[in-house]
């Protein structure tokens, strides 16, 4: 146990912190110049199941590979051991705020109107929103009734 105890301190340190909120910002940038630009990002499958998902762990190697940094002493020296470290801390910071927006959305449900403005703005989307209707379903306009004239 004392090694896995001495892995944990040498990983679990300000640095990966300071790392994984890099990666986080970074992604949170690029994520809205992508979709301030394409317009129907937010409709696409491509992005939304493949951009969304590897943004965070692409930031991440690429931060390992281009940014001068004072990585964890085991893998300061040794180019693969950082871009694992960089995808892994990636992948944990895109699944961390994954959560932490699906959280806010079930609390958006039943919350303040604080809260739930606070989570609209991270674009936390409510758990259970009304179904959309269908062309089909839709209410047809109904013209008011008219009154029946008076025979006086």
């Amino acid at each position: 146990m004392p090694q896995l105890d001495r892995g944990f301190e040498i990983f679990a340190n300000w640095q990966t912190v300071v790392y994984c909120l890099a990666i986080y910002f970074l992604t949170y940038v690029i994520r809205t110049v992508v979709e301030a630009l394409w317009k129907g990002a937010k409709d696409s499958n491509l992005w939304n199941e493949l951009g969304l998902h590897c943004g965070p762990i692409g930031t991440g190697v690429v931060i390992v590979l281009l940014v001068k940094f004072p990585w964890p002493m085991p893998i300061a020296d040794v180019p693969a051991a950082k871009v694992m470290y960089g995808g892994i801390c990636g992948g944990m910071s895109g699944f961390v705020y994954g959560r932490i927006r699906a959280w806010l959305g079930v609390a958006a449900d039943s919350a303040s109107p604080a809260v739930q403005k606070f989570a609209s703005k991270l674009g936390a989307k409510p758990s259970n929103p009304p179904p959309p209707m269908k062309a089909e379903e839709k209410v047809p306009e109904t013209k008011p009734e008219e009154k029946p004239a008076d025979k006086n």
